[in-house]
C-alpha cells in the first residue's frame, strides 16, 4: 500500500514538472502560470509525456535510456 502511494506521488510529480515545462515553454510571458489548476497542469504533463513516449518509441525502442530521457525534467 505504501509503495503504491510513493509511486502515485512520484507519476504526479513526473506529470506536474512536464506539465509546467509545458505550459511555460508555450504561454511563457503571456499567461500566468498560476491560474492553471493543479490537476490540469498534471494532465497536460500527463498528455506531453504520452506525446513524446509515442514518437519516441516509432525510433527506438522504450528501454532504460529512453525512460532516463522522459525522466530527466524530474531529475534537474
Amino acid at each position: 500500500m505504501v509503495f503504491e502511494l510513493i509511486s502515485w506521488i512520484y507519476i504526479s510529480f513526473i506529470c506536474l514538472v512536464w506539465g509546467d515545462c509545458f505550459v511555460r515553454m508555450i504561454f511563457r510571458d503571456r499567461l500566468n502560470i498560476y491560474e492553471f489548476g493543479f490537476p490540469a497542469i498534471c494532465f497536460l504533463g500527463m498528455a506531453v509525456i504520452g506525446t513524446v513516449a509515442l514518437y519516441v518509441s516509432l525510433f527506438i525502442p522504450l528501454k532504460g535510456g529512453a525512460k532516463i530521457f522522459l525522466q530527466a525534467p524530474v531529475f534537474l
